[in-house]
């Protein structure tokens, strides 16, 4: 079986990188809470619309920093990319 799967695997280029959430902790917080109030709602089907809900969530989400924390991610995952 191993014959037939080693071949086929790949592996992710992420392996090996943990992001550091310090530089953006109350970002990170802040998306964090917001994820933690609409998932149960959306998640249960408690919502009458729910690309309407989505698009608020992920609005709150953008202002609470959201762009902050994907280029503070994107940063770190280049320079580690670099120094391998």
């Amino acid at each position: 079986m191993n014959a037939t799967f080693v071949p086929r695997m790949v592996v992710p280029p992420t392996n090996g990188f943990v992001f550091d959430q310090v530089p953006v902790k109350n970002e990170m917080a802040a998306v964090q809470a917001i994820i933690d109030e609409y998932r149960p709602i959306l998640e249960l089907g408690m919502v009458e619309d729910v690309d309407k809900t989505i698009d608020e969530m992920m609005n709150s989400m953008n202002r609470s920093g959201l762009d902050i924390v994907k280029t503070e991610f994107l940063n770190q995952y280049k320079a580690w990319l670099s120094s391998r």
